[in-house]
């Protein structure tokens, strides 16, 4: 362990189960150094500042450099002192840090059913009135077509890519080249079959399940479009299943800025009429 700053060294240690072991200050005994301690030695409280900045950043909740600088420089402090200080705060860098946002692709496939996103939305806090808990939902990637099935269990959704693949080659007399879906569990199963048909399966990376965004954003749309449909019904929300059937009906034939105001279904139909 050495000091941010002056790079000496304060501590060694080995590590042992993923806690570091140090040395206590007797030297009489081991004792375990956790995160606290840690921070312990880079502190700002234990260290002197002769930076009038860095001390309001402090006393103002660790604000951003923007808002101290405004707060003093209408408070009449040195205008050119404060703009020059540097405030780059080892607390902030450790505790504020987040992941960096996802960027939206705007590629697209050249034509229907090169590639379909895949994606399982559940449980459901309440089943619906035939006892369906989740629902998946194929996504063509070229016109936006989205395709509804309810689903009991999550390993069902094997079952129902065959019978959606089926029904779509056979109907639009086309072959799927490339499914894209997150690295869940109940996908694994699609290894096995998918490669057996010569279709290439593409997985996001773990724990990133924001690179398959294209078909859960079509979750979201779908959600939050049929849950108004319930209320403005008064009806319960055993009904869900329905309602986010007729919501994926609709938003099929809906214009969208995506595909220059056509609709899905326009931009499906049209490319195989």
């Amino acid at each position: 362990m050495k000091d941010l700053y002056k790079k000496k060294i304060l501590a060694r240690g080995s590590l042992e189960n993923g806690l570091y072991r140090f040395p206590a200050l007797n030297n009489k005994k081991m004792a375990y150094v956790g995160i606290k301690d840690f921070f312990a030695f880079h502190s700002p409280s234990s260290r002197s500042t002769h930076n009038k900045m860095e001390i309001w950043h402090h006393r103002l909740g660790h604000a951003a450099t923007d808002v101290v600088v405004q707060i003093l420089q209408n408070f009449s402090y040195e205008k050119n002192k404060v703009v020059s200080c540097s405030t780059i705060c080892f607390s902030c860098q450790l505790m504020k840090s987040h992941r960096l946002p996802t960027h939206l692709c705007s590629s697209r496939a050249s034509k229907p059913l090169e590639l379909i996103h895949i994606d399982i939305w559940g449980p459901a806090s309440v089943k619906s009135t035939s006892g369906v808990k989740y629902f998946i939902l194929f996504l063509d990637d070229f016109s936006r077509y989205t395709w509804f099935y309810p689903l009991h269990r999550k390993d069902q959704a094997l079952s129902m890519f065959k019978q959606f693949k089926l029904q779509v080659e056979n109907q639009f007399d086309d072959t799927i080249k490339y499914v894209q879906s997150d690295n869940g569990g109940e996908f694994k199963s699609f290894i096995t079959f998918l490669q057996q048909a010569g279709i290439v399966h593409h997985f996001s990376c773990p724990h990133n399940s924001a690179q398959n965004g294209r078909v859960k954003r079509k979750h979201k749309h779908v959600v939050e479009t049929g849950l108004p449909l319930l209320a403005h019904a008064s009806l319960p929300m055993k009904f869900w299943q329905y309602a986010f059937q007729s919501v994926t009906f609709l938003i099929n034939r809906m214009p969208s800025k995506v595909l220059n105001i056509d609709s899905p279904y326009l931009t499906l139909f049209s490319e195989n009429s």
